[in-house]
């Protein structure tokens, strides 16, 4: 029971919990700042809840970028083995790759040697029988 000169406790509305769900930390700031004179308890779990859900996102963030950054070196050592010669219709990027009987391998419209690459290892395999030229 209170008295006349106590204030009620003043529970606020859970939908508050919104503003850090969609604004993360700005939004659990917001939140703390605003409510925790009248319900300090949905102040401090929102401030909690935008610094935890603000910690996931720039830890996946992260994670896709650093897997973005691998692929990307992945892909410039593999187009590393390229060459560029002149021709009278203009520069033409080839690979050699592997000994023995030449192949040419030609692609189909829109790839690069590393598709005629793929398709030739698809077409004679692992085999180091041959030099594929693509």
């Amino acid at each position: 029971m209170t008295s006349r000169h106590e204030a009620p406790i003043r529970r606020r509305s859970r939908l508050w919990y919104l503003l850090p769900i969609f604004l993360h930390i700005i939004g659990g700031l917001i939140t703390y700042f605003v409510i925790r004179g009248s319900d300090d308890a949905i102040a401090k779990n929102s401030l909690w809840l935008g610094i935890i859900l603000s910690a996931v996102t720039t830890t996946l963030a992260l994670a896709v970028y650093l897997a973005y950054v691998n692929y990307m070196t992945i892909a410039r050592e593999r187009i590393s083995t390229a060459q560029v010669i002149s021709t009278a219709y203009g520069p033409i990027q080839y690979a050699d790759v592997g000994h023995g009987t030449p192949v040419l391998v030609i692609h189909g419209a829109g790839g690069g040697f590393d598709q005629g690459l793929f398709t030739a290892k698809g077409a004679l395999g692992d085999d180091a029988a041959h030099t594929t030229t693509a």
